[in-house]
């Protein structure tokens, strides 16, 4: 019998919040339990992502992208249980990448695709795939959306998406800068993303320093809402409009240097 969207929308918050909660009690040296169990329905946990991401309901297929990056998070180095030579997770990347397609259709929205972005970066960083050439699409999302935004500071498109108003743009640049950005860091530890980074270092640079520019403004700029109460009543109106803007921004995107 089908579920209700809410239903499934209640569902897939408390697997996230279930994640979350043994992701936190995991630790370094030892396997525990919980981590186990995970392990063992990964499959499942996967499938159910994928589902939630391909769903028609919007607020479903963010939680659904939301799960494969903790997924990716929490599995992407195990090695699978059969095959030590291979990822825990290897034999999921083309549901994983079909999951993150949708996120840039014409009927998505800035969230949507800001945390397919997200997911991309995560994935390509844990090292389930360390050829360039294999990475396929979910590696060619985040080129093309940096060849747009390079090109046209002001694109109001992502893949299909398309009419981003500002905040939508702000929103989708800084998840996508920050994305290249945890790339750029994990190069560090991992040679093959310096394949993956260094032919875009050039023109990453000055975007990065202005998207730094972009998110000090929204993270440091003077609380909008504390003048509330000494104007009049349609700017006041404006004024918990640019807020909430603000919040919104800053709930979704993360700082451009990796850190939020």
């Amino acid at each position: 019998e089908l579920l209700k969207w809410q239903t499934r929308n209640f569902a897939m918050s408390c697997l996230y919040e279930l994640l979350a909660i043994v992701q936190e009690a995991i630790l370094p040296d030892q396997t525990i339990p919980a981590e186990l169990a995970l392990q063992a329905k990964v499959g499942d946990i996967v499938r159910m992502a994928f589902s939630a991401s391909t769903a028609n309901v919007i607020e479903l297929r963010v939680w659904g992208l939301k799960i494969l990056d903790q997924v990716l998070t929490m599995f992407g180095k195990t090695p699978d249980p059969d095959f030590a030579e291979a990822s825990l997770l290897e034999q999921y990347q083309a549901q994983i990448g079909s999951a993150l397609t949708p996120a840039f259709a014409i009927d998505s929205s800035a969230e949507l695709a800001s945390e397919a972005i997200n997911v991309s970066a995560t994935f390509i960083a844990t090292g389930i795939v360390t050829n360039v050439d294999r990475m396929g699409r979910i590696l060619k999302l985040l080129v093309l959306g940096l060849e747009n935004f390079a090109k046209n500071p002001n694109t109001t498109e992502i893949g299909d998406l398309k009419g981003l108003n500002s905040n939508a743009r702000v929103m989708v640049k800084l998840a996508l800068f920050s994305a290249w950005a945890r790339l750029q860091v994990a190069s560090t530890e991992q040679d093959y993303l310096n394949k993956v980074v260094q032919p875009y270092i050039a023109r990453l640079t000055p975007l990065w320093l202005s998207s730094l520019q972009e998110y000090a403004r929204l993270r440091f700029e003077p609380d909008i809402s504390g003048a509330l109460g000494t104007s009049t009543q349609s700017n006041d109106l404006d004024e918990v409009y640019a807020a909430l803007n603000r919040e919104t921004l800053l709930k979704v995107s993360t700082c451009p240097l990796g850190t939020t």
